[in-house]
């Protein structure tokens, strides 16, 4: 993964949209579910420039709002998720990958606008992303570039906005369409890279003779 650094001469970064952060789940509106910290604070910045006249030629602010960032998504599973607005979620975590985040996140609050981001996913990865979410959006690569992060958070927030109610749903086992316990990945680690969690294709059992 190449590594960044915040764009000093951005003179914008520290002006726009007020942050405010919290640290528990439930006063959350946004989640940034990255385990990078750096990564996490650029994420927080780009968001702090929405309502700055240079984000595509003129404001567009969404007032204050409360970002919760965390490192890992596994006490997310059973959370309690009813105000969260927008998750931003890395694909490669550690503990759980953010293709069985977003999965379940789908599964119990199917009204929540989500972000994926990654810059090692591979192609199964990406189908699987592409069969979880909402028509219209898509993993968004890194390196993040403010202006395409930015576009993709807004669709994601318009996307929850719009879809009124976004409550825990009860799922029938037997009818849910996206059973997070069918889930053919498992989180592994890389051999090259010990430091990076990768997705594993679980063997399946053999069909009896």
């Amino acid at each position: 993964m190449k590594p960044f650094a915040f764009d000093q001469r951005d003179p914008n970064l520290n002006s726009g949209s007020p942050i405010l952060s919290v640290q528990e789940v439930a006063d959350a509106e946004i989640l940034i579910i990255e385990d990078e910290t750096l990564m996490s604070a650029l994420m927080q910045r780009y968001l702090k420039t929405l309502g700055s006249t240079d984000f595509g030629g003129h404001k567009r602010s969404i007032g204050q709002v409360k970002v919760l960032s965390i490192e890992s998504g596994w006490e997310l599973l059973n959370a309690d998720l009813n105000h969260v607005k927008v998750a931003i979620v890395d694909v490669l975590l550690p503990q759980v990958t953010g293709v069985d985040l977003i999965r379940d996140f789908r599964r119990r609050y199917p009204g929540m606008g989500l972000l994926p981001i990654s810059g090692m996913a591979t192609e199964p990865m990406k189908r699987s992303l592409k069969e979880l979410l909402p028509e219209g959006f898509e993993l968004l690569p890194k390196p993040l570039r403010r202006e395409e992060f930015l576009e993709n958070f807004l669709k994601a927030w318009t996307y929850s906005r719009s879809s009124g109610s976004i409550r825990a749903v009860r799922v029938d086992p037997a009818s849910d369409p996206i059973p997070i316990e069918s889930s053919l990945w498992s989180t592994g680690v890389s051999q090259s890279h010990p430091e990076v969690s990768v997705m594993k294709r679980k063997k399946l059992p053999k069909k009896a003779a």
